[in-house]
């Protein structure tokens, strides 16, 4: 069974496109982590995890993100906003032992951005996601143990 937790907060902040102040525009962003542990037989700490994802947030409440340096040229759209936070908040969560495994990020509930760099997560119904992962894995052993490769 593949366990995770799922941890969503949500900032205010403002950005533009290309750094066009004529066009600068706010959001209320909502950010959706999933996140386990590296070692799979622990329960991760909420108070940790917590502390670390608003810690990071926080940064960002408020502020008008092109002005910020990790946000400099880069045309501030949801993807690079996305890859950015979910780049830092994995090597932030990885030095705790938890690992990020999806990163959702939105400015409105109709527009999210999913990042990952793995198999995607369910995000609706998770007993036909979980019987299709276990489907996943028992093909992959089923092929290993015909080919010799385990």
């Amino acid at each position: 069974m593949f366990n995770y937790y799922i941890y969503r907060t949500y900032f205010n902040a403002k950005h533009s496109f290309n750094g066009d102040i004529t066009k600068i525009h706010g959001h209320s962003f909502t950010v959706v982590t999933y996140i386990g542990m590296k070692d799979s037989k622990e329960d991760i700490p909420f108070f940790k995890l917590e502390a670390i994802i608003s810690s990071f947030i926080d940064q960002y409440r408020g502020r008008y993100l092109n002005e910020l340096p990790e946000f400099e040229g880069c045309g501030n759209t949801l993807e690079t906003i996305g890859d950015y936070f979910y780049e830092k908040l994995r090597k932030q969560l990885m030095k705790s032992g938890m690992e990020l495994y999806q990163l959702d990020i939105s400015e409105n509930p109709l527009c999210v951005y999913q990042v990952s760099d793995r198999m995607l997560l369910p995000t609706m119904n998770m007993d036909t996601s979980n019987r299709n992962y276990q489907k996943i894995f028992d093909d992959i052993l089923k092929l290993e143990s015909m080919t010799g490769l385990s």
